[in-house]
C-alpha cells in the first residue's frame, strides 16, 4: 500500500474519537468550552477578535470583498464573521461535515454558517482553482493524512493575489501521544515552516526554496506551556509548476473505499469526469462516516 493510502487507513480509525468528541461538545453546548461555543454561534463577532494577523491581512488586500475558506473548520467556523469595511463569506468545509450534520439535527444546533463536506487533500475537486482571496486552517492541518498535499491544495483553491494561512499548537501529535487524528508534528525551525512525524520530515522553504512565499512565526503562550506555530504561505511566479506535479489522490482513496465497503463498484469508469468522481467518493465515506456515527451515537 502507498504511504498515503496507509496514513489515510490510519485516518479513518481515528475518526470515532473525533465523533465523540463533537457530539460531546454540541450535546453539551460546548461543555467546558461554554464560551468558545458562545461565540462560535454567534452571528456579529469579528474576525479581528480572535484573529487580528487573519484580519490584517485580510484588509491589506484591498478588496471590497473577500471570499475565505475555513478549512477543517469543525462544525461550527472558530472564525469572526465580520470584518470592518470589508464584506466577507466565509465558506467552512470539513471532511466530517456529515456527521456535523447528523448532531446539528440531533441537539437542534443550527450553526450561523453551516460547514460543507470537502477534505483538504482534494480541496480543488469540490471548489475549482483560484476561487478564494484566502484559505484559513487552525488545529485541523495536523489532524490530516498528508499535510503536505493540503497546502497545496490550499495554494491551488487560492486567488495568486491571496494567502493561505495555517495556525496550529507546536507538536501536536508528541503531546497527544499520537493518538487518533493526532498523527503531525508542526514547528518553526531557522525561519522554517517544518512538518514531521515518527516517519518523514519536511521543511517547506528547504524543500520547495522560491517556489512559495513562507512566512513563519513563533509565538509563545505562557498558559499552554507550548508555542502557537503561525504560517502564512503565498504563491510565487513558480508556484504552479509545482501544483502542476501535485495532482489529488482521490481516485485511490476511492478505490480504497470501494475494496472496503462497496466492492461492486470497483469498475465504475469516471470517464475524467472529476466531479463524478468527488460525489462518488463523498457518497462512500458518508456511508462509512454513519456507520461510525451510529456505534458512538448509540453509546457503544
Amino acid at each position: 500500500m502507498k504511504e498515503h493510502l496507509r496514513s489515510f487507513a490510519n485516518w479513518l480509525e481515528g475518526i470515532p474519537e473525533e465523533i465523540r468528541f463533537w457530539h460531546h461538545y454540541l450535546g453539551a453546548k460546548g461543555g467546558d468550552f461554554g464560551d468558545d461555543f458562545a461565540f462560535r454561534m454567534r452571528h456579529d463577532t469579528k474576525i479581528a477578535e480572535r484573529d487580528d494577523t487573519l484580519a490584517n491581512t485580510l484588509t491589506a488586500l484591498g478588496l471590497a470583498e473577500v471570499r475565505l475558506l475555513d478549512a477543517g473548520s469543525g462544525p461550527l467556523t472558530n472564525l469572526g464573521k465580520a470584518l470592518s469595511g470589508v464584506k466577507v463569506e466565509i465558506v467552512p468545509c470539513d471532511p466530517l461535515a456529515d456527521v456535523y450534520g447528523w448532531l446539528y439535527d440531533k441537539f437542534d444546533v443550527t450553526p450561523p454558517v453551516r460547514t460543507r463536506f470537502a477534505d483538504v487533500e482534494n480541496l480543488s475537486m469540490y471548489f475549482g482553482r483560484d476561487t478564494f482571496d484566502a484559505v484559513h486552517c487552525a488545529n485541523a492541518l495536523d489532524h490530516s493524512y498528508n499535510p503536505l498535499g493540503g497546502i497545496f491544495e490550499m495554494l491551488k483553491v487560492t486567488h495568486p493575489r491571496g494567502f493561505v494561512q495555517l495556525g496550529h499548537w507546536e507538536n501536536e501529535a508528541v503531546h497527544e501521544k499520537y493518538i487518533g487524528l493526532h498523527q503531525w508534528n508542526f514547528t518553526e525551525r531557522d525561519g522554517d515552516f517544518v512538518m514531521w512525524n515518527r516517519t518523514s520530515e519536511v521543511a517547506l522553504r528547504g524543500r520547495y526554496g522560491d517556489a512559495l512565499d513562507v512566512q513563519v512565526r513563533r509565538i509563545p503562550v505562557p498558559d499552554n506551556g507550548r508555542d502557537w506555530i503561525l504560517v502564512q504561505v503565498r504563491k510565487t511566479p513558480k508556484t504552479e509548476e509545482l501544483l502542476a506535479k501535485s495532482p489529488t489522490n482521490l481516485l485511490e482513496k476511492y478505490l480504497f473505499l470501494v475494496s472496503k465497503i462497496a466492492k461492486d463498484d470497483a469498475q465504475v469508469d469516471f470517464g475524467g469526469n472529476n466531479a463524478l468522481l468527488a460525489e462518488r467518493y463523498h457518497s462512500l465515506l458518508r456511508t462509512l462516516l454513519k456507520e461510525q456515527f451510529d456505534v458512538v451515537d448509540s453509546g457503544k
